[in-house]
């Protein structure tokens, strides 16, 4: 039981780190995608 429970907390720290590791960079690209997208649509609008 306690090689068991060893084992699900490596997988746990590494899904943990995994998870923040890719909050930490998709979500500000997605910020910034989603800011110039906007940009874009807000122009191409106002040129019409």
């Amino acid at each position: 039981m306690r090689l068991l429970w060893k084992g699900l907390s490596s997988y746990t720290v590494i899904g943990v780190a995994n998870t923040l590791i890719h909050w930490q960079i998709f979500f500000p690209l997605s910020l910034v995608f989603g800011f110039l997208y906007s940009r874009y649509v807000v122009f191409r609008e106002r040129d019409q």
